[in-house]
């Protein structure tokens, strides 16, 4: 299994320059005011402050990811972190996964924002269109020159649009300066009508949604049984593996994060690149596959990781001898949790970050010594 890491390691090390311009891992990653960043930003680590400018995109993977009023962004951001926050101007897409996304600055391109909460302020202008999945969305005095579609578990709409609202929602309430001029048509949770709604807008269009159940699913089924039996199969080769990857991943969880968050987006641009140049398509197949071997058992070693916490949490004296407890008890939260409406796929992101940046961290630490050799 160490052998087989420290393969994949090496292939994406091998593959990450040749997207990334300016790579930064740390506890902190700051682009300080007055600097300027010429390239691209790829940054891993706990914080990531823009107090200056980025000429490129910035990918941030960290735990907080900020850009100031003084800070500037001259193209896209993406981000998968705790929380974002963007006071300042971005010239491209802002593409969030985090726990709280706010937003009080201009944007040039479209929001996807995805996470527990979004919020976009009174000084918030977005020229293109916004995607939101989320637990909660606030929309305080913003201006959206665009679109707003997607779904949230509740929703408070007190801003201008220019284009039409299309949401999926569990609860509603409108601000009384709230305006979509291309309409607004909602999909709710629960049955009311339209003068039970405080402010409504003339133009509402409302229905409702029928309820399903996901577990009944004969996909999702497949997808825990083949999970848990590769799980087995995982842990029943690779015990010794196994455990070394829970101590490293329970020590350096944000880093972990972060960097396989920053991993998960660059490796898929890396192999459509091989795959342009045309020469090297074969190179792009074999990258490819491999990253999604990574992927699937991201969820493996995630659950590993998150069952041995929840254990400890329950018995402090629990020792991860027998790895099969661990891996049933993590599995249920790593299916499960990613259903949860409009922030699920949230959850699994994070679920996969964790995974692939524990192998990555874990396969570099035991490649050093190879090369030193």
């Amino acid at each position: 299994m160490r052998f087989l890491i420290l393969v994949l390691t090496a292939f994406l090390a091998i593959f990450t320059p040749a997207v990334a311009s300016d790579y930064r891992a740390g506890q902190s990653v700051t682009v300080s005011m007055g600097d300027t960043l010429p390239d691209d930003l790829y940054a891993g680590a706990r914080s990531v402050y823009i107090d200056g400018i980025v000429i490129g995109d910035v990918y941030a993977g960290a735990q907080n990811v900020r850009i100031s009023k003084d800070g500037r962004v001259g193209d896209d951001v993406l981000a998968g972190c705790e929380e974002v926050q963007v006071y300042g101007p971005v010239g491209g897409n802002v593409i969030g996964f985090a726990g709280r996304i706010f937003i009080e600055s201009e944007v040039m391109g479209d929001v996807l924002a995805y996470g527990g909460e979004v919020y976009l302020g009174k000084n918030a202008l977005v020229h293109g269109n916004i995607y939101v999945g989320a637990g909660k969305i606030e929309i305080d005095g913003a201006r959206i020159m665009g679109d707003l579609t997607g779904g949230a578990g509740r929703a408070s709409l007190n801003g201008m649009v220019e284009g039409k609202v299309d949401l999926g929602l569990g609860t509603v309430s409108f601000g009384e300066n709230y305006l979509a001029k291309g309409g607004t048509k909602l999909v709710l949770q629960e049955e009311t009508t339209i003068d039970e709604i405080e402010y409504a807008p003339a133009d509402l269009e409302l229905s409702f949604a029928e309820k399903s159940y996901f577990f009944t699913s004969m996909f999702f089924i497949w997808g825990v049984v083949s999970l848990l039996i590769t799980g087995i199969l995982f842990v029943a080769v690779f015990k010794e593996t196994a455990r070394d990857m829970i101590s490293f991943a329970q020590n350096n969880i944000f880093k972990a994060s972060g960097m396989g968050f920053v991993f998960l987006i660059v490796i898929p641009v890396a192999v459509v690149i091989l795959v342009v140049l045309i020469f090297t398509i074969p190179v792009a197949l074999i990258g490819g596959t491999l990253y999604l071997i990574l992927f699937y058992l991201a969820h493996i070693v995630s659950a590993l990781i998150l069952g041995d916490l929840m254990l400890r949490q329950i018995d402090s004296g629990f020792r991860n001898g027998r790895l099969f407890i661990p891996l049933i008890v993590g599995i249920i939260f790593v299916v499960f949790l990613p259903e949860i409406p409009y922030i699920g796929w949230l959850i699994d992101i994070a679920f996969v970050s964790l995974g692939l940046g524990t192998f990555i961290l874990y396969g570099w630490q035991n490649l050093k010594p190879v090369k030193a050799a």
